[in-house]
């Protein structure tokens, strides 16, 4: 009796043509999730160089000037009618943080003058006293809105930039990363960071 053969385009995959496609499959995920890993640790490098760049040129205002940005009191006699003069008392308040730009900008030590966005997410602005007055002195944050009061990075993006840093500590070094409110342990619990929470939870603070 004669068999029927199958015809060769309705035969089955083996389990070897199987696995085979499935190592592809694997190999071709870890390389995109790698590559979204290199994508992120190449923005924390990008963040780190920002922040130190914004800070070198607010330092050179004050070493020019006298005065913080944004803070000074003879910021209209400097450059004219175009800025509005701060209050002088060395602290940079919610009102004066958006001049920051303006006498930065009138000085020749910034392109714009509006906060500029920063390369992890969010804006980078200048803050007095941050977290209700929690910190003394001037900080550069970066934060989703001109005040400092609204998270821009996930918890991963903040430890990311901590470790660049060579900081494990969330509160303590170089950068200071906190929560918000109620919402606080979404960042991190004080000693560790809350990778299970993926959406921005976290500020990340420099001293000026």
């Amino acid at each position: 009796m004669k068999k029927n053969k199958i015809p060769r385009r309705l035969r089955a995959f083996s389990l070897i043509e199987i696995s085979i496609a499935l190592i592809i499959i694997g190999l071709i995920t870890a390389a995109v999730f790698k590559g979204q890993d290199l994508i992120e640790t190449a923005r924390v490098q990008a963040t780190i160089e920002e922040l130190n760049q914004v800070k070198l040129s607010i330092l050179n205002y004050r070493d020019q000037f006298g005065q913080w940005p944004g803070n000074d009191s003879r910021a209209r006699d400097h450059f004219g009618l175009g800025v509005t003069s701060g209050s002088g008392d060395g602290t940079i308040n919610q009102t004066e943080s958006t001049q920051v730009w303006r006498h930065l900008k009138a000085a020749g030590l910034a392109e714009s003058d509006h906060a500029p966005p920063c390369r992890i997410g969010g804006i980078i602005t200048i803050v007095g006293k941050p977290a209700g007055g929690a910190y003394a002195g001037n900080w550069l944050v970066i934060s989703n809105s001109p005040d400092g009061s609204t998270a821009a990075l996930t918890p991963k993006q903040a430890m990311l930039l901590k470790a660049k840093a060579g900081e494990p500590h969330p509160q303590e070094g170089y950068f200071i990363v906190m929560g918000l409110g109620n919402s606080a342990s979404n960042c991190h619990n004080g000693q560790t960071f809350n990778l299970a929470h993926k959406s921005p939870a976290c500020i990340v603070m420099l001293r000026l």
